[in-house]
Order: C-alpha cells, then structure tokens, then sequence
C-alpha cells in the first residue's frame, strides 16, 4: 500500500529554539522546512505547538493538521503519543521527525526495522545524539544566529527571527 508517500512530525518549538516566537519566526522556520525536505502533495504533515503559535504555525503549514500542546516535552509527547509503527510502516515510505528531542530515538529505530526511511531534521547542536544514530538521514535547519532575514533593506543578519518593524 506504500505509494512514495512521506509522513511528517514537526516539533515546531524546537525549530525555534531560544528565539523570539512570532509568526515572523514561524514563517521562517516553515519556508526552510519545506526547502530543505520538500514535501510531496500527498504527504500528511503534524505540527505540534503551543496555543499562541498555533494560527500562525496553520498559515505556514497549509494543510497540516496542527496539534496544540503545552507543557514540558508536551510538543513531543503530542506528536509521538498515537504513532504506531506497524500502521505507518504499511502506508509511508519514509518518515520525517523534526526535532532534535531524544524522545523520537525509538520511534525511529523502530521504523528503520520495520523497513520505512527515518529522516531527521533539526538544529544541528540540537539534534539528540541518540535520535541522530536512529535516522537514515540527517539534514540540519541553519542556527537562528545565522539565518538571514529580508527586510526593507535588504538582506542583513539577523539576531534573531524577528523582523524589524
């Protein structure tokens, strides 16, 4: 029943980082997912965040469904809570995990024995060293420090995701 299909976790608080959160960032972090992974029009997409993100983590993740948490690892445990190997193994050719949290470690081993492609995605100094020796791939998003932001004058470095006004 695997059709090239991929499945998508996004832990969008730990894309972010220690950076403002705004929907600035949002955006942002969003626009290098996609560049970066390049999901296909079929692929399901879940994006876990908290409440005040949620609208702003909907726009830049047209057609995802967004799953709201709070708490500590409530991001984490929102998204790993239902997820059954055997069910994404028979439907999904690979599986994405963005976040760098050791908690995904046995999802993604589980899958790499159940036959299914684990690609991890994330910070590179946040990546868990355990989730890092699980996945097939690792592709890193660039640090907050060195992400580049278009503002009204033009590109210029940016100290955080924020833009200026």
């Amino acid at each position: 029943m695997r059709n090239g299909r991929s499945y998508h976790l996004i832990d969008l608080e730990n894309q972010l980082g220690d950076t403002a959160w705004d929907e600035a960032a949002v955006e942002l972090i969003a626009q290098q997912y996609h560049d970066l992974v390049v999901p296909g029009p079929d692929d399901l997409v879940f994006v876990a965040v908290n409440r005040s993100l949620a609208f702003a983590a909907k726009s830049a993740f047209p057609g995802a469904e967004v799953k709201v948490a709070r708490g500590k690892d409530g991001a984490d445990l929102a998204l790993i809570f239902h997820e059954r190997v055997d069910w994404l193994a028979e439907r999904f050719d690979r599986v994405v995990v963005a976040s760098g949290d050791h908690i995904f470690a046995g999802l993604l081993a589980s899958l790499r024995l159940a036959g299914v492609e684990t690609t991890l995605v994330g910070r590179e100094q946040a990546i868990s060293r355990y989730s890092r020796a699980q996945a097939d791939t690792v592709l890193t998003l660039p640090e907050p420090q060195s992400v580049l932001d278009l503002r009204d004058d033009g590109w210029q470095r940016a100290d955080s995701f924020a833009l200026s006004a």
